[in-house]
């Protein structure tokens, strides 16, 4: 039903890495993804948008991601 595709999609949303897609590529996985679980009625908070998608880049962005996690968090925007 509905709560196993929204399981599915959060599994999808928090697993998802750049690996070797460019960053635009991956960026763009990403927004498709994050508008799937409005189709079903679920908002995900800009905060989590942030971290899942700075999680996914990799252990070569993890300078970029120390920084861009340090207060204030910076918006996600769509």
């Amino acid at each position: 039903g509905s709560q196993e595709r929204e399981f599915h999609l959060m599994q999808k949303l928090t697993s998802l890495k750049k690996g070797s897609d460019s960053i635009n590529e991956y960026v763009g996985k990403f927004k498709t993804l994050c508008d799937e679980p409005s189709a079903i009625g679920r908002v995900i908070s800009d905060k989590d948008k942030v971290f899942w998608l700075l999680q996914g880049l990799g252990s070569g962005y993890q300078p970029f991601v120390t920084t861009m996690l340090r207060p204030p968090v910076p918006q996600y925007k769509e």
